[in-house]
């Protein structure tokens, strides 16, 4: 079933794995061995003609047990024996898997095998004779003699530790030995394939391909390596499709809240999530996404010392496979501080390193550093965060010491990755100086702020650098000073930040993350959120805003920072008080954004009949979140329009009675009122305004004349013209709308009404999320 990528050279034979061949003998170079399997550690010396084991004799012994086995264990090996001679391989196999289930304890596992080492032998010689001979399994149960035998051998190496997993692998491989070269295995490496597309079985499948290989058995060897390769690509592909269905959910739920969370209270946006995931669709899809992310980190954890081997010496699927797996736990919250150590396994290995950046695409350093570690060090960083934010300055100095010991194998002095190095010997500089918080009056921060300061944006490593630094600077002080009355020296640390759109956005992630895992959005956010804004810089924003208006730039990263957080930060939006325009502006453009890269509606709304049954289904969880009949009809009105308001900048008492007020107009068909209302939040939008302010421009407007208000309607164009998804307007065709409207109010008010609610030409004014807020609606 496998074709074979490395095979021995011989006459006019080519090899893909890097060692020396003479006269088609196979030699293994010292860098294939693997410290996880210690039992294997010696490197096997050239193949003879006859298929004999090339191990060491000291690598394994399989002596009789000694005086020192446990009664348990030696009981235990006693039925294994009955089992194995009264029924055959898969009675023994299965006993033998039973046993060590029962034992539960990885030492305890190891001394069964070694207690059982001649009958493991004579299991793993049967199974490599069926293997040999074609021989297909017949009947059910343990008559099965391959399936039983492969299938419990699998789960006895998961249940063993290191030296187990080599015991089982040296009877096999001699095993296999016996009868030469092949890469036939029957229906051998078919089970292990199998087991491995559903996480199991890949430790036994890794160790034993690394063993075969290093006897010389090539072509079997790169058949069971394929059953490991191909299992874990299979596990990628179903987790990435399963991670595409997951984002399609959260887009919708915040596109939900960005309709209905205005007008509802925390407990309620709650009850509307809890009831959205309630959702047996819904949860099966974010169960499968965080399962299939937990098997292929267990997998990984089996396989990945001998898929690192493998690859080392050569092998290009283990290559591809261990970088494509790493970059798929890499934006997984559970699993990114495995990513983040694979990186370090990495740049302290350089063979290893030289075979992945040969056998994958692009330059293997900046795809670890942008592909990688910007993705997995806030997630890792938002775990710790969680893990100590309710112990005050003593949770400062523990996360602390976490991202330290986190980052250390990115700094070491053996890795091949300068510039990782380096930068991460910056970021721990840094962070050094920030976790001396205790006085705040002898914060020393010039090192750390010319640090912070030199980090390009643009770039995501560094970017996530800035972010995990600015981000424990806040936390830190937020530890610290419970009033938020920072030191000015942590102050001047933050402003050097000087960030867009994209550090606002990790940011924002960063610590949404952290409330999540925290379980307390209100409070934790409520805690780190408000400092956002000291190392936010007006000038940056609004160019980065300026390049989303004019063609969606960095759209996709912005909602990759956030994650969940589009939703989550506007949850705490009403905890902090004087958040400023800053933070909150923030988050209408990145809600925007969302619509921007394509959002959830092109993916699930196709006609009338899907928007019939989208209102529906939110109409049911509004009813299932426990909301008044009152306020879900109002919600429920108009989504559109509702959606627009939330991004306006209004309290939920506000919020709602703008509802009412549309209601009342629809109630009465007043559809010209209608017209003009929605004109002059449009026009409120296209200046900026928020909160009071902008009510006060809609209620100065509401009485217009339809002459005025055909003119107004004419200069102001359609939403789309602001809309990153559509390349939207150049800030100059912008400001000429601005005047445009502006000479139209003058017109039909007076020159007065621009004066009094400070309407200026300013592109940088325009609030996006307002524009393009229907359209992430549906």
């Amino acid at each position: 079933m496998s074709s074979p990528r490395v095979t021995l050279t011989g006459e006019g034979a080519r090899s893909s794995l890097p060692t020396s061949f003479q006269g088609g003998t196979f030699r293994v170079p010292q860098g294939l061995q693997v410290n996880a399997f210690k039992a294997l550690a010696a490197p096997a010396p050239a193949r003879t003609s006859s298929p004999v084991s090339t191990l060491a004799p000291s690598a394994v012994q399989t002596a009789a047990p000694t005086a020192q086995t446990s009664a348990p264990v030696e009981a235990a090996a006693q039925r294994v024996r009955t089992a194995l001679a009264e029924g055959g391989t898969g009675a023994g196999a299965l006993a033998l898997e039973n046993e060590a289930r029962a034992l539960g304890d990885p030492a305890q596992v190891d001394a069964l095998l070694t207690a059982l080492a001649p009958e493991v032998d004579t299991l793993a010689r049967d199974l490599a004779l069926r293997a040999r001979n074609n021989e297909d399994d017949s009947g059910d149960g343990v008559r099965r003699q391959t399936q039983t035998g492969v299938t419990s051998l699998a789960a006895v190496a998961d249940l063993a530790g290191d030296a187990g997993v080599a015991r089982l692998t040296t009877s096999l491989g001699q095993a296999f030995a016996a009868h030469g070269d092949s890469d036939d295995l029957n229906q051998f490496d078919d089970i292990l394939e199998d087991l491995a597309e559903r996480g199991r079985g890949a430790r036994l499948g890794g160790a034993l391909a690394l063993d075969l290989v290093q006897r010389g058995l090539v072509e079997a060897g790169n058949a069971v390596l394929d059953t490991t390769t191909a299992a874990v690509g299979k596990i990628q592909e179903d987790l990435t499709t399963a991670q595409g269905e997951l984002a399609v959910q959260e887009q919708r739920l915040a596109a939900d809240l960005g309709a209905f969370g205005p007008g509802l209270t925390a407990d309620q946006r709650q009850a509307y999530t809890d009831a959205f995931w309630a959702d047996p669709s819904r949860a099966e899809i974010r169960d499968r996404a965080t399962g299939l992310a937990d098997t292929l980190a267990t997998t990984l954890e089996k396989t990945g010392p001998a898929l690192e081997a493998l690859a080392a010496a050569g092998d290009s699927d283990s290559a591809k496979v261990l970088l494509n797996a790493y970059t798929l736990l890499a934006n997984t919250d559970a699993h990114a501080e495995a990513a983040v150590d694979f990186v370090g396994r990495v740049g302290t290995n350089a063979a290893l390193a030289t075979k992945l950046d040969e056998h994958t695409d692009g330059n293997l350093e900046e795809r670890l550093q942008n592909e990688v570690l910007a993705q997995a060090l806030p997630r890792a960083q938002a775990g710790i965060f969680a893990r100590y934010e309710a112990m005050g300055p003593e949770g400062a100095t523990r996360a602390a010491e976490e991202l330290d010991v986190l980052t250390a194998p990115l700094s070491d002095a053996k890795s091949v990755f300068k510039g990782i190095k380096r930068e991460v010997d910056n970021f721990k500089l840094a962070l050094g100086a920030l976790s001396r918080f205790r006085d705040g009056t002898s914060w020393d921060l010039s090192r750390a702020q010319t640090i912070i300061g030199s980090w390009d944006q643009k770039n995501p490593f560094q970017r996530s650098l800035a972010v995990a630094a600015v981000g424990f600077g806040i936390y830190a002080g937020a530890q610290a000073f419970a009033d938020g009355d920072y030191p000015q020296a942590l102050q001047g640390f933050l402003g050097a930040a000087r960030g867009g759109v994209l550090v606002a956005s990790g940011l924002l992630g960063l610590f949404s993350r952290t409330a999540d895992i925290a379980g307390d959005v209100a409070r934790v956010g409520g805690r780190f959120l408000p400092a956002i804004g000291l190392a936010l810089d007006g000038a940056q924003l609004t160019q980065d805003i300026a390049n989303l208006r004019d063609n969606g730039t960095d759209a996709g990263e912005i909602v990759s920072l956030l994650g969940t957080g589009i939703s989550l930060a506007g949850d705490v939006l009403e905890f902090i008080p004087g958040l400023g325009t800053v933070a909150g502006g923030v988050l209408g453009i990145v809600g925007g954004v969302v619509h921007a890269i394509g959002g959830f509606i092109s993916s699930i709304i196709h006609g009338s009949e899907e928007a019939e049954k989208l209102a529906a289904d939110r109409a049911k969880l509004l009813e299932q979140a426990g909301i008044p009949t009152d306020t879900r009809e109002l919600l429920t009105l108009d989504p559109d329009a509702a959606a627009q308001l939330g991004n306006m900048g209004l309290t939920r008492e506000q919020f709602l009675e703008e509802l009412r007020k549309r209601e009342a107009l629809f109630d009465t068909n007043d559809g010209f009122a209608v017209q003009v209302t929605d004109t002059a939040w449009r026009l409120a939008a296209l200046y900026g305004l928020q909160g009071q302010d902008a009510l006060d421009l809609v209620d100065a407007l509401r009485g217009a004349p339809p002459e005025a208000l055909d003119r107004i309607q004419q200069q102001l164009g359609p939403d789309y013209h602001f809309d990153p998804s559509t390349g939207g307007a150049s800030p100059e065709m912008v400001r000429n709308v601005q005047q445009q409207v502006l000479d139209a109010l003058q017109y039909g008010f007076g020159a007065e009404l621009a004066a009094e609610h400070g309407l200026t030409v300013d592109s940088s004014d325009v609030n996006i999320g307002f524009f393009v807020a229907s359209a992430q609606v549906g």
